[in-house]
């Protein structure tokens, strides 16, 4: 008895010690009883606000079928110029602008700030990743380099981690981007000219403002 108390406890220990995470994008988002959540979508924070609708500038072909909100959300994060979205009777409406306003029977979602997960391009898992740094907005390329010319100064340095190679650019007003390698180098760019595909090599690239 005393052996299967203590294998007992031991099991619950170690459920404690790791907890099986949430998920992070909720599913099954309804109004009103979710009216106001945040909710994440790719790389980007998202409120739904519920029996509001958005006035604003039109993502190109940025009208298009989505099943849920969460759908109109993705459609929303897979665009660049995409700021907010309204949803109504299985159809998504991309701006680039926007304006809410209260509408009966529409569904709003406007995209926030960028979610920073730590990177991992080993398994390529962040490529396409979009990653925040000293207040700028980096794309993350996995398996793959952009050649360029190098920042004046200091252009080559060692750093632990994709990000810390990435707040060296940030910390350099002239680099645009950074090429990163699996022994840890990170060369800072002043100019993308080019880019290839090379196993082994991680990119990083700062969006302009």
């Amino acid at each position: 008895m005393v052996q299967i108390t203590a294998v007992v406890l031991g099991l619950a220990a170690a459920a404690f010690a790791n907890p099986v995470p949430a998920p992070l994008v909720p599913r099954g988002l309804a109004c009103p009883a979710n009216n106001g959540a945040s909710f994440i979508s790719g790389g980007h924070y998202y409120t739904l606000q519920c029996d509001k609708t958005v006035y604003g500038g039109d993502v190109a072909n940025g009208y298009k079928a989505a099943a849920t909100i969460e759908d109109c959300a993705a459609q929303c994060e897979a665009s660049a110029t995409c700021v907010a979205a309204a949803w109504q009777a299985g159809y998504c409406f991309q701006k680039t602008t926007m304006s809410i306003t209260g509408a009966g029977g529409w569904t709003s979602v406007v995209k926030g700030a960028a979610v920073n997960r730590p990177l991992n391009c080993a398994d390529n898992s962040s490529n396409g990743a979009v990653f925040t740094s000293g207040g700028f907005t980096y794309d993350i390329f996995c398996r793959g380099q952009y050649y360029g010319r190098d920042v004046a100064v200091n252009p080559k340095r060692y750093a632990a981690t994709l990000e810390d190679c990435i707040a060296f650019c940030s910390g350099e007003s002239t680099c645009v981007d950074v090429v990163y390698d699996v022994a840890k180098y990170c060369y800072l760019k002043a100019s993308k000219d080019g880019n290839f595909v090379a196993s082994g090599w991680y990119t990083a690239i700062k969006r302009t403002l």
